[in-house]
Parts: structure tokens; C-alpha cells; sequence
């Protein structure tokens, strides 16, 4: 762990401990010529929306309607991943799959990324609330994610990923906890031109 403290990966671990980026203290923004909270990508607009973020600076969007919006003016299929604060089999996928550089690429290159964070606790406003069939409001950002995952998705639990058309349709997933980054990769491209 001690080679952690100076910005090492520590992929074995990763699932385990909390994102970096909920760190008060990152030794990497002191590095000579980088400034404290800059990133390197390019960002949808207002990405601080809701005050979450995707690993690796990936840019996306944190609702299944912003996501299909920008697909539908991209052209690109959505990787939704259906995601939690505290997942931490979610945290082992971005630190030891996701940052596989042809994954990364992958994913900024050929998809609209949605994060779908199901256990966010923030207050949407209430004309973003929504009334489920059965005539309960859900007024959380995570409870309406959570809701989507389980009924259009049908799948409870995280992490979990799922390819979109720009229509919405189901083109490939839904994929879970799995290791394997040729496995990820073959998953990513499943649903190319």
C-alpha cells in the first residue's frame, strides 16, 4: 500500500477503498504542471449536474434521457452502466477492466456513456420526480436509476452494463461482475458497424 500513497494503482485493492476523487487530499494534483481539479477530457455540458462522475474523466451523462438525447444526435450506441457509490465490485471493473487502454478507448470513443447510479441519495426537482404504475413518487436521483434498472432493464444489482441503440433498444447485456477485459472487449464489440 505504501507505493499507493505516492500514486501507484493499486488494482488489487481498488474495489475496496473509497474513488480518489472523494479524497480531500490527491498528491497527483500537486504533480508539477497539473492544476487541482482539471481534466483532461472533454465534457458533456454542465456535467456537474448532478455532482457525480464517470472513471477515468470518461465523459457521460447521469440520467437514461440525457444519454439517449445525445446518442440519438451522436450516432453512437449508449453503454449504460448501472453503478453505485457503494459498489465495490463496480470500483474492481473501472480499476482493473475499464483502464485497459483498449477499453478505454472503447468507451470515448464509440459510445455515449450513462452512469446509472442507483443508491444516490440527492433530491431531484420535482418536476424531474416520477410517479412509478403503482402511484409511488420517486424523488431521488438513485430511487428513479434503481427503478429503470429493475423494470426496463430487470436487473437488481451492480455493476451491470447494457448497450443501447439511440432508440433505446437492448443491443447487447445485460453484463455483470466479470474480470475478464478480452470478455469486455468482445462485449463492446458486439454492436459495431
Amino acid at each position: 500500500m505504501i507505493p499507493g500513497m505516492f500514486g501507484a494503482p493499486l488494482k488489487a485493492l481498488s474495489g475496496y477503498l473509497p474513488p480518489i476523487s472523494t479524497q480531500d487530499f490527491i498528491i497527483a494534483n500537486y504533480a508539477e504542471g497539473q492544476v487541482a481539479g482539471t481534466a483532461s477530457a472533454t465534457t458533456p455540458a454542465d456535467p456537474n449536474r448532478y455532482g457525480l462522475h464517470i472513471a477515468h474523466n470518461l465523459p457521460g451523462y447521469f440520467t437514461l434521457e440525457e444519454g439517449l438525447a445525445a446518442s440519438k444526435a451522436s450516432g453512437k450506441p449508449v453503454f449504460v452502466d448501472v453503478t453505485g457509490h457503494g459498489c465495490t465490485n463496480c470500483r474492481e471493473m473501472e480499476a482493473r477492466v475499464w483502464s485497459d487502454p483498449e477499453v478505454l478507448r472503447r468507451l470515448r470513443d464509440n459510445f455515449e456513456i450513462v452512469a446509472l447510479y442507483t443508491d444516490d441519495k440527492q433530491k431531484l426537482p420535482e418536476s424531474e420526480w416520477f410517479t412509478t404504475p403503482a402511484g409511488k413518487t420517486l424523488k431521488t436521483l438513485g430511487s428513479v436509476n434503481s427503478y429503470i434498472a429493475r423494470t426496463r432493464f430487470e436487473v437488481n444489482a451492480q455493476p451491470n452494463y447494457l448497450i443501447l441503440s439511440p432508440e433505446g433498444d437492448i443491443l447487447a447485456g445485460p453484463r455483470g461482475y466479470n474480470l475478464s477485459i478480452p470478455g469486455f472487449i468482445q462485449f463492446l464489440d458486439s454492436c459495431q458497424k
